[in-house]
């Protein structure tokens, strides 16, 4: 999803395999005789160190890098608001007030940009959750473009061509949602005249759709104004499975596919808990792009691990690294706590060919929460480095590799934990008006056991975490922002 991504791609491409094994096990790489202008190891290999703290505010996800801004979310007095930050004065430049508009509550609310520009939803007074989409300025926050009032059901994202900006909305509360274009050069916003049915969705980037039918369910791609291709969603995954329990598709033009996760139902008690296996519970499918058609299926696999190990790809900016996990055991969800336990748990990460699904390696994790608990995430260790297990027998793996190293007893890393924030305008599900929303993730520094460190992860991990600007890192922690330098 072109703009969407939290990692901080300058700094965070500067971290190899060299780097993380050097951080992680104390052990130094082979590497050619220093010259006179290699004194010092790269910037990302480097402690961070605090150059500036932001307190004032309270962020719900990290910032992201916007022509040299760090652009982010905060909440106030159960308010949303976009604001600017100058990232190496640590100084807020602008704030405008925002809202998470119609799109169900689960979709997490975090910032999007195309072509070194702003996007986003301000709430609009014609009704409860009433938006109006809005182009602007990051140097300034100023809008540049201001769509009508709207109720606007899907996250405004890249359309196919990575000029204009794709959603799908309605005009008013008896209407059914429609997959729209804001055509930035002009501010006009339009219905795309396709053969797209009222009540669609996007699913993916570049036109995916969920076509809002249910007999049968069937997915689509939709470009340049007119429908593709359409096929069963049960042609590509089991029967039982579907997009309204959450999907997530990723768009690889290079190999000319989609490849996304699907889920069945879970048989829920009345109150909302249940107990399911894990067991296969996901399939993995990878779509044509030309015309839908089925190019692999992976049963039992869940891509990036229940987003847990989403990783730009360093080589090809918004492509996600190609890994997904196999779980195995038993979650039980207690709906009074809003809490998952698991039993028997045992984890395998693995990296796949994106053209074919073929496994290209392994690498057993056993029990770790942190790859499948949505409350919390795996510390971040380098660009493309997880501490996918922690405790007593930790273990850091580089995605993008396949590498598996034991790091060093006294590492820093980043630990994230999921945010939600309380929205004042309320989102109703059968009737019901819910408040909760899903944020993004708040960061801390951790060691192997998850707990506090005074010790410095490395500026490229620290730019993982959060955005990157040349020799500056922001990341948002639950308490605020903060910018690191190099030690």
């Amino acid at each position: 999803m072109a703009g969407r991504r939290t990692a901080g791609a300058q700094l965070a491409a500067l971290v190899v395999v060299g780097a993380l094994v050097t951080a992680c096990t104390g052990e130094e790489p082979d590497k050619p005789t220093p010259s006179a202008s290699a004194t010092q190891p790269p910037v990302s290999e480097r402690p961070a160190s605090v150059a500036w703290t932001l307190r004032d505010v309270k962020p719900i996800g990290q910032p992201v890098n916007v022509a040299g801004v760090a652009v982010g979310y905060v909440v106030k007095s159960r308010r949303l608001y976009l604001v600017g930050i100058d990232p190496r004065a640590g100084k807020e430049l602008w704030r405008k007030e925002a809202s998470p508009g119609e799109v169900v509550t689960g979709i997490a609310v975090q910032p999007f940009f195309i072509q070194d520009k702003v996007v986003y939803q301000r709430p609009d007074r014609t009704g409860n959750l009433y938006t109006r989409i809005v182009v602007a300025d990051p140097r300034t926050g100023e809008d540049l473009v201001v769509t009508k009032p709207l109720l606007v059901t899907s996250p405004p994202g890249d359309c196919s061509d990575g000029i204009d900006v794709c959603t799908t909305s309605r005009s008013n509360y008896r209407g059914r949602a429609v997959l729209h274009r804001l055509r930035i050069a002009d501010g006009s916003y339009v219905a795309e005249k396709s053969d797209t049915p009222p009540g669609a969705r996007l699913v993916g980037d570049a036109g995916l759709l969920d076509l809002g039918g249910r007999d049968p369910e069937k997915l689509a791609l939709s470009r340049d104004g007119k429908l593709v291709w359409q096929i069963n969603l049960s042609s590509a995954f089991p029967t039982g499975y579907s997009t309204d329990y959450g999907w997530h598709f990723e768009h690889y033009p290079k190999q000319n596919v989609y490849v996304g996760t699907l889920h069945p139902q879970l048989s829920k008690l009345p109150n909302g808990s249940y107990v399911a296996s894990l067991d296969n519970r996901a399939t993995t499918a990878a779509l044509s792009i030309a015309d839908g058609s089925v190019r692999w299926r992976s049963a039992g696999t869940d891509l990036f691990c229940r987003s847990h190990l989403y990783i730009e790809d360093p080589a090809s900016a918004d492509d996600g690294l190609p890994v997904r996990c196999r779980y195995r055991g038993t979650e039980k969800y207690a709906n009074d706590t809003a809490r998952a336990t698991f039993t028997d748990l045992d984890v395998t990460v693995e990296g796949f060919d994106i053209a074919t699904g073929d496994t290209t390696w392994q690498v057993p994790a056993g029990r770790t929460e942190a790859l499948i608990d949505w409350d919390t995430k795996p510390a971040i260790a380098g660009a493309t480095a997880r501490l996918i297990r922690g405790g007593a027998e930790p273990l850091v793996l580089d995605v993008a590799t396949g590498r598996s190293v034991v790091p060093a007893a006294d590492a820093a890393f980043w630990c994230a934990r999921r945010a939600t924030f309380d929205y004042r305008e309320p989102y109703y599900v059968r009737g019901k008006p819910v408040r909760e929303r899903a944020g993004g993730t708040h960061v801390s520094v951790c060691d192997a056991r998850g707990k506090a460190s005074d010790r410095a992860p490395t500026m490229g991990a620290t730019a993982a975490a959060g955005a990157g600007f040349d020799t500056v890192a922001v990341v948002a922690t639950a308490s605020g922002f903060t910018g690191y330098r190099a030690g």
